[in-house]
């Protein structure tokens, strides 16, 4: 073999050594499906709205926000009521009263529409999701189910899996981060306990539902922190808080004490630290900051709370948690978290979103 040969050998076999290693940054999946992108200093967010679902991407050193081509995405879907981003960012899930609708997420925060095809037509009021399943809270049937998250984003009904049947009216949904249990807020119904047992199937604990008090009236969203020992539920004008005994039945703290947030609370969220919850107050134009104890309770931010676009109704936290998006009738408004007094929120710019904005969210 002559010098020059053996050289060129050599690298050949270092390229198929580095194609090998299935470096990302050679190639992209167009398709979707691999995981949304995002790092130090950008993310992505997504609104949906009756005119569809706009990707965004957000500047965390600027706090801007930046649509991105081809928004909005599905723009045959209905108006939605609830959007959800599984735990490894691959794929988005918008329910609105038409059903779900499903996408996947490009390494460039663009989405591909995910042809469904369900058997059984769901008309959620609230979603979840684990890495593998999609759990929806239907307001129709007045049903919770658990659907299959295949590899592709696809959705099936697990092989004898039946869903669970409530009662009240459906409204909110979370899953405890350990995947143990999900909450349904019901209303004035309460809040209902449901096991998710190790074959995927769901197991009520409909004699532990938590009523809500005379105070309260109804619990309508639901927001758990990551560390998973506490939760919050939207309430008549403020925010009830809770723990959890041995066998995750939440238990009210401060007697189920109602804290006020301002007028009709929309929606709540809870960073990614579990050490701030910001609510939306739908009446009132504002969206309220409070710090969490140790113990859960939680305590008003300093001048919260903070005016917003008219009638907000979602919120989401960006993964560095210094970033706030509140979804209202004008667009999505971004807000900056105070360096110098933590949970302070500083509004930033609205961008657009569409036809009566209905939910937010950030990659995990």
């Amino acid at each position: 073999m002559t010098r020059i040969s053996a050289r060129l050998f050599l690298a050949l076999i270092a390229v198929l050594a580095i194609l090998e290693s299935g470096c990302g940054k050679f190639f992209s999946n167009s398709n979707g499906g691999g995981g949304g992108g995002g790092n130090s200093t950008t993310t992505f967010v997504y609104a949906a709205s009756s005119s569809g679902v706009f990707a965004y991407k957000a500047d965390l050193t600027a706090g801007t926000l930046t649509t991105l081509a081809g928004s909005p995405f599905g723009t045959s879907i209905a108006p939605p009521v609830a959007m959800v981003i599984d735990p490894n960012n691959k794929f988005l899930y918008v329910g609105s009263s038409t059903g779900i609708s499903g996408f996947a997420i490009n390494s460039d925060g663009t989405l591909n529409t995910i042809d469904l095809s369900l058997n059984a037509q769901l008309t959620p009021a609230a979603l979840a999701a684990s890495a593998s399943t999609l759990y929806v809270l239907d307001n129709s049937f007045n049903t919770l189910s658990a659907l299959t998250i295949n590899s592709n984003g696809t959705l099936t009904t697990p092989s004898g899996n039946t869903a669970v049947q409530v009662t009240g009216l459906p409204s909110g949904l979370v899953i405890d981060p350990a995947g143990q249990h999900l909450y349904a807020a019901l209303g004035s119904t309460g809040i209902l306990t449901v096991n998710i047992n190790s074959d995927g199937s769901l197991t009520a604990n409909s004699s532990n539902i938590v009523t809500p008090s005379s105070t309260a009236v109804s619990f309508n969203d639901l927001t758990i922190t990551p560390a998973g020992k506490s939760m919050y539920a939207t309430a008549n004008g403020g925010v009830v808080a809770f723990s959890f005994n041995t066998n995750g039945i939440p238990t009210p703290l401060s007697n189920g004490a109602v804290v006020t947030t301002g007028t009709n609370p929309s929606a709540a969220t809870v960073d990614s630290s579990s050490s701030f919850l910001y609510v939306t107050n739908r009446g009132s134009d504002n969206v309220a900051s409070f710090s969490i104890t140790n113990s859960g309770l939680i305590t008003p931010i300093t001048n919260s709370p903070f005016a917003t676009g008219s009638a907000p109704v979602g919120v989401a936290v960006n993964s560095k948690n210094n970033f706030v998006f509140v979804a209202n009738s004008q667009g999505v408004q971004t807000f900056a978290v105070d360096s110098s007094t933590p949970g302070k929120l500083n509004a930033k710019a609205t961008v657009n979103a569409g036809n009566n904005p209905a939910a937010v969210v950030a990659l995990h």
